[in-house]
């Protein structure tokens, strides 16, 4: 699985969703140690914001059939690239 890595940290939407992601696991894990975190109505609000933002992340690129980036993707260096910059160097 190739996916440029470099490129993909460098979307607005791929770090949200990992951001959402990372804050509603702790989330579910903290309290298995005895941490919580009761913020009442307000928490249940939040999971389902951050839900919603890891559903409109989008991890894979929808350009190729597997997870793995497209070659074009691969040759990017930066995120502000376009496909005809990338094949024209």
């Amino acid at each position: 699985m190739n996916i440029n890595w470099k490129v993909r940290l460098q979307s607005k939407a791929f770090v949200t969703t990992i951001i959402a992601f990372i804050i509603f696991l702790a989330g579910k894990i903290l309290p298995s140690f005895g941490v919580t975190i009761d913020i009442g109505i307000l928490g249940e609000a939040l999971n389902y914001v951050l839900i919603i933002l890891m559903g409109l992340g989008i991890v894979n690129d929808p350009t190729v059939k597997s997870f793995s980036d497209s070659a074009t993707t691969l040759a990017k260096t930066d995120i502000n690239q376009t496909a005809n910059d990338v094949i024209d160097k």
